[in-house]
C-alpha cells in the first residue's frame, strides 16, 4: 500500500507539489482567522 502511494507521488510530482502548496495556504488562512482564548486559568 505504501509502495503504491510512493510510486504515485513520484510519477505525479507536480500534482503533489500543488496539493501541498494549497494545503499550506489553506491552513495558514484558517490559522490566521482562528480566535485564540487569552484568558488563562491557573489550577
Amino acid at each position: 500500500m505504501l509502495n503504491r502511494i510512493i510510486d504515485f507521488s513520484l510519477q505525479n510530482r507536480l500534482l503533489v507539489i500543488v496539493a501541498t502548496v494549497l494545503l499550506i495556504i489553506f491552513g495558514s488562512i484558517v490559522a490566521s482567522r482562528m480566535e485564540v482564548d487569552c484568558s488563562s486559568t491557573r489550577l
